[in-house]
């Protein structure tokens, strides 16, 4: 933060010299030909002619101060633009660290993984790899439904291919297979991930593994049918 500042005073510093130093050498011109034009005893063609151009001493009074004026707005706006624009850098690279920091605590706790607008996986976490069975270089890029029992020809994943077409999340329960054959329960959450024009680009899968919670209340029910 502190190299962010000292670059930011920097470029600060850049800009008002950028617009003060025309000015300036413009007054101290201005300023030149005046004390030449007004202090020469003689009378040469040069000094005659500078006596013509330049501004009577009332004229030249009231060029510095508007002059003047103008460089303290410039600098006063100038100024007030870097701020904002430091404060609106300030607040975002904070929102990053806040979402990085979130999405380290999501990984370390569910199971992620994010697809393309063609339903290609392009991101997985470790505990998407450690449940289904499959490494991260055979996941990436793999079809989405690679998870599911009939390649994602069930409803359940038509209502989510639908609700992501639309923009919308879509939660529930669903039964996908491991890479062994297996079946695994879980929780799931769909999010799209839209751009500009609301088009979605991406879909960010949250899951949390529930197989045995699912095993416990199929037991337990079975358990009350027989008992």
């Amino acid at each position: 933060m502190q190299v962010i500042r000292e670059n930011s005073r920097s470029r600060r510093g850049e800009i008002i010299s950028a617009v003060l130093f025309p000015v300036l050498i413009l007054n101290i011109l201005v300023g030149g030909i005046a004390i030449i034009a007004h202090h020469s005893t003689h009378h040469s063609a040069t000094e005659s002619f500078i006596h013509n151009i330049a501004p009577s001493p009332n004229t030249l009074g009231v060029f510095f101060i508007i002059s003047s004026v103008l460089i303290a707005l410039a600098t006063f706006v100038r100024v007030r633009q870097l701020r904002a624009l430091e404060a609106r850098k300030g607040l975002s690279e904070e929102n990053e660290r806040l979402l990085e920091g979130a999405f380290r605590a999501l990984n370390s706790h569910s199971i992620v993984s994010i697809s393309d607008e063609d339903r290609n996986i392009t991101y997985v976490n470790d505990a998407f790899t450690d449940t289904f069975g499959y490494s991260r270089n055979e996941a990436v890029v793999a079809p989405a439904y690679i998870v599911y029992e009939d390649g994602g020809k069930n409803e359940s994943h038509s209502d989510i291919s639908s609700n992501m077409a639309n923009g919308s999340m879509w939660q529930g329960k669903q039964t996908l297979k491991r890479k062994n054959g297996d079946r695994v329960a879980v929780s799931s959450t769909f999010i799209p991930i839209l751009d500009g024009d609301g088009k979605r680009t991406h879909t960010v899968c949250i899951r949390s593994d529930i197989t045995e919670i699912e095993d416990t209340n199929n037991l337990a029910l079975m358990g009350g049918f027989l008992g």
